[in-house]
């Protein structure tokens, strides 16, 4: 059995994931098979590269607009809830119940966290996992070891605080929990060394735990046009040096990653 897949009813939430994406490679879908929603503009980080801490956090829709959004996609197999932090969204519980009424059939739900609210990530995760459920995935955001880390979140104290959520979500039952890496200028080429780095720190953590990502620049999200990107040479070189790295091992997640 998959991991994080709840007996015979999330194996066929699986099942319509890969049929979704597998017809979506083949033909333009009519509506939507993955969405991805940002909650909230809230962040407890003050990232060098990312302005979202800096933006107009302007009205959030409440759980039950969200619950009208989910109605009008009955067949969505895919989400991804982001921000901002995601987790600090209090009525989260709120939106999940609303979720589950609204999309029988997703097949899996990811959420990131840069880790600042342990105690409300677990919350969230909690309230992803009901019986026959999607998959939930969460990504923990780790930039460099502690002091690149903070540097790069523009916080003290931010890693410790990702150590800490990390291992409260190895704690809930059939969440799958990764290390998120967002390659940048400040820590193009040290991969290799946060990766012992994390090995040291986080439980159960290997390399097949290790999702590296690109730093975005979008004027409309991020709100960082003008932030400085490595060349690249340099983000490809680490890119293929992780995916070389890493377990072969065959998952779902794990192939998408490789094929993106």
């Amino acid at each position: 059995m998959l991991a994080g897949v709840d007996g015979a009813p999330g194996l066929l939430r699986h099942m319509h994931l890969a049929r979704a994406l597998a017809s979506a490679a083949l033909q333009p879908p009519v509506l939507p098979f993955k969405l991805t929603i940002a909650l909230t503009w809230r962040c407890h980080h003050r990232c060098v590269s990312c302005g979202i801490c800096r933006r107009d956090k302007g009205t959030e829709l409440t759980a039950a607009q969200w619950g009208q959004v989910f109605a009008s996609v009955p067949d969505l197999a895919w989400l991804d809830l982001t921000g901002g932090e995601a987790p600090a969204r209090l009525d989260f519980a709120s939106i999940v119940n609303n979720l589950n009424k609204g999309c029988h059939r997703i097949g899996l739900v990811h959420f990131p966290t840069a880790g600042m609210v342990p105690q409300q990530a677990g919350t969230a995760a909690r309230a992803l996992r009901w019986p026959g459920g999607p998959r939930v995935l969460v990504t923990v955001s780790f930039d460099g070891d502690r002091a690149l880390h903070d540097k790069l979140r523009g916080v003290a104290g931010a890693f410790d605080r990702a150590v800490q959520t990390w291992r409260l979500l190895q704690g809930v039952p059939g969440v799958q929990v990764v290390a998120g890496l967002t390659l940048q200028p400040g820590n193009v080429g040290q991969w290799p060394r946060i990766a012992q780095e994390l090995a040291r720190h986080l439980p159960g953590f290997d390399l097949s735990l290790l999702h590296a990502n690109l730093l975005h620049r979008s004027p409309h999200y991020f709100g960082n046009a003008d932030a400085v990107s490595a060349t690249d040479a340099e983000l490809l070189a680490d890119l293929h040096a992780v995916a070389a790295a890493k377990a072969k091992r065959w998952d779902p997640v794990q192939a998408i990653e490789r094929a993106y």
